[in-house]
């Protein structure tokens, strides 16, 4: 499978992205505030069922938490630890 994880801050349109890309409107976003996002997520396409998108929450500098979520999202992903 294709794997693409969108990362990114709060607000720039990710969640949007992938409705467009999928014309779906499963991906959740707020225009007035940052979203929650489940990183584990997958999101596919009836058309093409080996591309795989997965939403982040807004990516924000000094967010040490949410680096250790997506550290270990690319590690469990990887095989790498």
């Amino acid at each position: 499978r294709f794997r693409i994880l969108l990362l990114g801050r709060s607000g720039v349109g990710k969640s949007e992205l992938i409705n467009r890309i999928f014309n779906i409107k499963q991906a959740v976003f707020s225009d007035h505030r940052a979203g929650n996002a489940d990183i584990e997520k997958e999101f596919t396409s009836n058309q093409k069922t080996r591309f795989v998108l997965h939403d982040s929450r807004g990516y924000e500098y000094g967010d040490k938490d949410h680096s250790a979520v997506v550290k270990r999202f690319v590690q469990d992903r990887t095989g790498t630890s």
